[in-house]
């Protein structure tokens, strides 16, 4: 199975004192099952870019294009016209059932679709309602299969 690592999952990882049952949920799994959304580089870019000027945020900076972006050079899926008919459909289906997903999220869902992942995040509710599988790390590492839009 390919997962998706959603912003939240990838943040928590480079916290100074990182969540166990994240760490104890990504240690065993095989690095190369494990993929960004290109839209989860700019979110973790943008919010390093907010900080102020700071040893942290140089820190950050140098992490985000030194390590990440190295590591997971050939595993970020980009939004590409797949994601972007994908996203179409999703968001449509989702809209004529009263519901909404913010931009970047129903983005991300629907890369997820299209590479057949399940989206690592802490945000189940909003994931599994646009219809993918979402595990929770933070719940004990429960896959959430989707459910009908």
């Amino acid at each position: 199975m390919a997962y998706l690592l959603d912003t939240c999952v990838v943040s928590e990882l480079i916290r100074p004192a990182p969540e166990a049952r994240v760490l104890a949920f990504m240690e065993p799994l095989d690095p190369e099952a494990c993929y960004l959304s290109a839209l989860t580089v700019g979110e973790l870019g943008r919010g390093i870019e907010r900080m102020p000027a700071s040893k942290r945020k140089e820190t950050l900076k140098a992490w985000l294009h030194g390590q990440l972006l190295v590591t997971y050079a050939d595993r970020i899926w980009p939004v590409d016209t797949d994601v972007a008919h994908c996203w179409a459909e999703l968001s449509a289906a989702l809209e004529a059932v009263g519901r909404t997903l913010p931009l970047f999220d129903s983005l991300i869902a629907a890369t997820a679709v299209v590479h057949r992942a399940a989206i690592v995040t802490r945000n189940i509710q909003d994931f599994n309602a646009a219809g993918v599988s979402v595990v929770n790390p933070w719940d004990g590492y429960t896959l959430h299969p989707p459910t009908e839009i």
